[in-house]
């Protein structure tokens, strides 16, 4: 028995359509998991650059910080890993890159210690990072004791 050669025609387009059916949403979700991707590996890389910006600075000391009172604000312009501006942040080079429009908020401030027991200088600093995706904040107090004991 010979097979007609429209019902093989019809047997074509209709795998063909269901192929495509299967491989549209396929390419889809793709596309999705590599975007979630994308902002996961960013807000990795930010958390892991404002971790080092805020060791970098308790790293300069109480002392040191004592002369970078204030507030300080940085803007990626371009895409760079370094952070260019004067002030507490001059010179640091980050662990990842730093993508234009980002920005970095550094305030550094002295507590009034009101402990009856103990009178000790301390200071505030709040690291803020901000990124496309997500806004990253750490606070720290950072006392003179720290420096007897590194």
């Amino acid at each position: 028995m010979k097979k007609d050669g429209g019902f093989t025609y019809v047997e074509i387009v209709v795998s063909i359509t269901i192929f495509i059916l299967g491989i549209i949403p396929a390419m889809e979700i793709n596309r999705m998991i590599l975007e979630i991707d994308r902002k996961y590996c960013a807000i990795e890389n930010a958390v892991k650059n404002i971790e080092m910006i805020e060791k970098v600075v308790r790293s300069k000391g109480y002392k040191k910080l004592n002369n970078y009172l204030g507030e300080y604000k940085y803007e990626f312009l371009e895409d760079s890993y370094f952070i260019k501006g004067s002030g507490v942040l001059e010179n640091i080079e980050l662990l990842f890159l730093g993508r234009k429009g980002e920005e970095i908020f550094v305030k550094i401030e002295r507590l009034d210690n009101r402990s009856v027991v103990e009178e000790k200088d301390i200071l505030s600093l709040k690291v803020e990072y901000k990124t496309k995706y997500k806004k990253f904040e750490i606070i720290r107090l950072i006392t003179d004791i720290e420096e007897y004991y590194e």
